[in-house]
């Protein structure tokens, strides 16, 4: 049976749905776990990705760090993961005795580079978004744990600045847009290169852009493949984020288990930034 809430694609488009392989599970008795998430000073954490580890069960904490799911009582730890705090370990032998289960996560250290990056003055298109297709991308329901996003690989070493990303139009009455930016190593693991995570708050709209300017330096190096992952967390309502498709290397991907697909598409991400010189820019 087709799950209303997955990420869906509609009519001349491409369907990610159909991506994934949908396999019979037994049924397990479920366990209700449920809390709030806190960083070292009491304060709520939002849109913690939480999941069952080796199962494809997860869920997004809500924006004041609240979470809730039902686990198969399978004796499998969940884990608690966000780009700005260490990943987290909830043992079974601990949530299974709880129903509600409240965790503190350490924010992660970031050792700021004392070397100084030189870089041009002019700003440059280091990844444009390809040729458009006629078909778009719709993510859609209110608990859609699907990100996909556009391949890039550089051919030089730049600073990214700026992501823009066409919108062919929003239904959530609100819902928050995650940006994220991985490397990708030989191995095909993605890594997520930011210190700080990109949410774009969004209301019901018709066609418009993302216009998103990093606050961080992101250096993204020569010869180096990079994804930037869109996703649409904690909607209010029900709804649709549609975005149109370009003919371009794409993977759509579980943002709570990491599982992913490539895909020979999609969404239009053009990232702009500036060159980084070997000597210093002339006046």
């Amino acid at each position: 049976m087709k799950d209303q809430n997955s990420t869906t694609f509609h009519q001349k488009t491409i369907l990610l749905s159909f991506l994934f392989m949908v396999i019979a599970m037994p049924s397990w008795a479920q366990i209700e776990i449920s809390g709030k998430i806190t960083n070292s000073e009491g304060k709520g954490i939002g849109f913690v990705s939480v999941g069952v580890i080796n199962d494809t069960i997860g869920v997004i904490s809500d924006k004041n760090g609240y979470y809730k799911l039902f686990v198969p009582d399978k004796h499998h730890d969940l884990t608690f993961s966000h780009v700005s705090y260490n990943n987290f370990v909830l043992p079974y032998s601990v949530y299974s005795k709880n129903k509600v289960n409240n965790v503190s996560m350490k924010e992660k250290t970031v050792e700021l580079s004392t070397v100084n990056v030189v870089y041009g003055k002019k700003t440059k298109t280091i990844s444009g978004m390809g040729l458009k297709l006629p078909g778009a991308l719709v993510a859609s329901g209110k608990k859609s744990s699907y990100e996909t996003g556009a391949i890039i690989t550089v051919g030089k070493n730049y600073v990214a600045e700026r992501i823009r990303i066409p919108v062919l139009g929003n239904t959530y009455e609100q819902c928050t847009v995650s940006v994220k930016i991985y490397n990708i190593d030989n191995k095909n693991v993605f890594k997520c290169i930011q210190n700080r995570p990109l949410y774009i708050p969004m209301k019901k709209c018709g066609k418009t852009t993302l216009d998103i300017t990093l606050e961080e330096k992101i250096i993204l190096e020569k010869g180096h493949r990079y994804c930037i992952g869109i996703a649409i967390i904690n909607p209010t309502t029900n709804g649709q984020f549609v975005l149109p498709a370009y003919l371009k290397s794409g993977y759509v991907r579980n943002y709570v288990m990491g599982r992913r697909k490539k895909i020979p598409a999609s969404a239009g991400i053009k990232v702009e930034g500036r060159e980084i010189c070997d000597k210093p820019a002339s006046p």
